[in-house]
């Protein structure tokens, strides 16, 4: 490394912060390097023009650079450390003659941290290498909430603009078969009466499960969302959310199952209905009606299998590798009703469970996901770490 000095090797009292010295001389005294040292300070460089300090920081990025305003190289001091900045973001602290006039008012230019005067004083170089260390880091942390802040803010913003929307064709919908059971009570048949009944409880499922979604990517942004496993009888337990898609007795999911153990698992019951719950709707929603998505889970001392297999749109190739990204919806699913925020639901808390999802879709063939739950030890240990909560 061309213009290098040797470093002191003894061992420092903190971890070290590294340092890139870019000035005229390439060494600096023994002394000022071992004091750096000590105050946990490790010299990753001395470069001695633009060039060379750009391919130390590209190399070995430093946590803060000393830029000698009169460099004498292909750019001066200003200038190199305007590179630096630019390039990394790296904070720059000048140093620099105190005779120079006008030095400081010219290095704002570059953004700088603190400016040092020549010879330097050990006290007021640590001191201010430390400052310009403490003031980055705090415009760093105030740049990364400001950012979390108008990442939520979007993401509010896009929720209250999908929920305004999708709840408008359901609530209409409750509000017109109402006013005609309402209107005409006395000459509406019980078939159509039965029809009209199975239109609101189809828009109020609706409503309930955009709800549910919007809370639930509320709370895994807002990192609240929690895994809490508990022993229920699975079998059981999908039957009953089955039951709830087939109002008046219309078969439109087909249930089965198979297993050779005790349907008694242990699993986060509100995280696994999401998960069925959002593959069985998108499975009706995106087919032909009349047709059955059909629902099977195989059961073993191992794992736990859920299988929704449906007969409807399918989904494109491009589509299936942004599957499980929040709000993203296939390209031939764009004039039905939906937030794209279903499946990227059911892959978090696939993920919760340490399971995984995988997808078989040939567009206008249908679609089959395949959710494989682990039921082992780890789960068994999640289940104790809550058990006396």
């Amino acid at each position: 490394m061309s213009g290098a000095s040797t470093i002191s090797t003894e061992k420092p009292v903190q971890t070290h912060t590294k340092l890139l010295i870019v000035q005229n001389e390439p060494e600096i005294p023994v002394s000022l390097q071992h004091r750096l040292n000590q105050a946990g300070y490790l010299i990753s460089g001395i470069a001695t023009s633009a060039t060379e300090s750009l391919h130390h920081a590209s190399q070995n990025p430093p946590d803060i650079v000393l830029v000698d305003m009169q460099l004498n190289s292909d750019l001066d001091g200003v200038e190199t450390a305007t590179e630096l900045w630019e390039n990394f973001g790296t904070p720059i602290v000048y140093l620099t003659d105190e005779t120079e006039t006008g030095a400081w008012q010219r290095a704002r230019t570059a953004q700088p941290y603190g400016l040092l005067f020549k010879p330097l004083n050990e006290g007021d170089l640590l001191s201010t290498i430390s400052n310009a260390l403490l003031h980055h880091q705090r415009e760093q942390d105030i740049q990364t909430e400001l950012a979390e802040r108008q990442s939520q803010v979007e993401l509010k913003s896009r929720l209250v603009s999908i929920v305004s929307h999708e709840f408008r064709n359901p609530l209409n919908t409750i509000l017109f078969s109402t006013e005609l059971l309402q209107r005409y009570r006395d000459q509406v048949s019980e078939e159509k009466r039965d029809t009209y009944f199975q239109r609101i409880n189809s828009a109020v499922q609706r409503m309930n499960q955009l709800l549910d979604d919007v809370l639930m990517i509320g709370a895994t942004e807002s990192g609240k969302i929690s895994f809490q496993p508990l022993p229920i009888d699975l079998l059981s337990f999908a039957q009953d959310i089955v039951h709830e898609f087939q109002p008046y007795n219309q078969d439109v999911v087909e249930f089965t199952c198979e297993t050779s153990v005790d349907p008694l698992v242990i699993v986060d019951e509100k995280l696994i209905r999401h998960i069925i719950t959002n593959l069985i709707s998108n499975g009706i929603k995106y087919s032909p009606q009349g047709t059955i998505v059909e629902f099977h889970i195989t059961l073993d001392p191992s794992n736990a299998v859920f299988r929704i297999r449906d007969h409807g749109i399918g989904i494109t190739p491009a589509d299936q590798e942004k599957l499980f990204t929040a709000f993203h919806r296939g390209s031939n699913a764009r004039r039905i009703p939906g937030t794209g925020l279903g499946l990227s639901i059911v892959k978090q808390c696939v993920d919760l469970h340490h399971g995984s999802i995988t997808l078989k879709s040939e567009p206008g063939h249908g679609s089959t996901f395949t959710v494989t739950i682990p039921l082992n030890q780890a789960m068994q240990s999640g289940y104790d770490d809550h058990s006396g909560d």
